[in-house]
């Protein structure tokens, strides 16, 4: 994707972080740091406008190992076990992913859907007449994000411009300062994958895709049961009965914890938002942030993501003679009893059942 009305060069460059901005410095509000896009365009009284090509590559590889039993051994129990390592890497631009120098330059990255480790497992079990039970779940490595300024601060007119991530050992102005000694307050608090994102990156603009959220579960069960354990004759009637269980981990994690989930069975939604603009400081040319203390967070109280735990139930009732009971009478009912009809020898009964059973 192309801006056509994007000025070719920048007007300045932010002194702190290095980042070129494609808007006057005087176009910058001084109290919110918000920007007026007209400075940056080519032809004022024009917004973006965008070309749609098809020039940009991805690469995707992935190797999977399964194990499954010998049936002649397990009888009874039926398990599946796969584990699949994936690679995704992406071509992007600033205006078709995220941006910290000018939006036309394109890089690689990871991927958005590069999950590199995936673990699923089953397993059945045949209880003959009384039924089966069968499990189903999944483990998947965390997706990657990128941390992110909250709001447009390049000019181009796109809210997608990484963040730098400052190191409190050179931070200089007071500001810097203030915005390094947050996030290292951010870091010491921060989960594993988040600090060790954020601190192999002090000093510089953070890349593409180069944090990971969490593990994720996903746990179903169903139920089969034979409804003749519950008689000949509601067996008769009730010829299909079945209860699926989804994300039994959720409810759990419901029951055990209230308003308090640890987000067992749901996907997970970092928070990508690193900074938020508070103002700009044009005598300096640098913006002023504010560290959002909930970046990387995924706990459900801070998302609307959910994967809700659900119980269904399924059956079939007849609630007529069963349509194999009804046939038998009617072979056996014609000529007896004073029904009309020929009265059936047991080698018609035979013939009949014959065709019945190749129709």
């Amino acid at each position: 994707m192309r801006d056509l009305n994007l000025v070719s060069a920048p007007r300045f460059t932010l002194a702190d972080e290095g980042r070129a901005v494609f808007v006057p410095a005087e176009r910058i509000a001084v109290s919110t740091g918000a920007l007026t896009w007209d400075g940056s365009r080519r032809i004022a009284a024009y917004g973006t406008v965008l070309e749609q090509v098809s020039e940009l590559r991805s690469r995707a590889s992935q190797l999977t190992f399964r194990l499954a039993p010998d049936v002649s051994v397990f009888r009874k129990v039926v398990w599946t076990l796969s584990y699949t390592f994936a690679r995704a890497r992406a071509e992007q631009s600033g205006l078709d992913g995220s941006t910290f120098d000018s939006p036309t330059i394109r890089a690689w990255s990871r991927a958005n859907t590069d999950v590199r480790h995936t673990i699923i497992a089953s397993i059945g079990r045949d209880f003959g007449k009384f039924g089966s039970v069968s499990m189903f779940s999944r483990f998947m490595s965390g997706r990657p994000f990128t941390p992110m300024i909250a709001s447009d601060v390049n000019g181009d007119g796109f809210a997608n411009d990484r963040a730098f991530i400052f190191d409190p050992a050179v931070a200089g102005s007071t500001s810097t300062s203030s915005t390094a000694v947050d996030l290292q307050r951010l870091v010491a608090g921060a989960s594993r994958n988040v600090r060790q994102c954020l601190e192999r990156q002090l000093g510089r603009p953070a890349a593409a895709n180069s944090c990971e959220g969490p593990w994720t579960t996903f746990l179903s069960a169903q139920v089969s049961v034979n409804p003749r354990v519950f008689g000949s004759r509601i067996g008769l009637h009730l010829t299909h009965l079945n209860v699926a269980i989804d994300n039994p981990l959720g409810g759990l994690d419901e029951l055990l914890h209230g308003r308090n989930l640890r987000g067992w069975g749901n996907p997970t939604a970092p928070d990508p938002t690193l900074y938020r603009v508070r103002g700009f400081d044009a005598s300096a040319r640098r913006y002023e942030y504010q560290v959002n203390p909930r970046f990387g967070d995924t706990r459900p109280a801070n998302t609307a993501i959910r994967a809700p735990f659900r119980v269904s139930v399924e059956a079939r009732l007849n609630l007529s003679t069963p349509v194999a009971q009804q046939q038998v009478h009617r072979f056996l009912s014609a000529g007896r009893n004073g029904n009309p009809g020929k009265r059936l020898t047991v080698a018609d009964l035979k013939r009949r059942y014959a065709r019945c059973a190749r129709s």
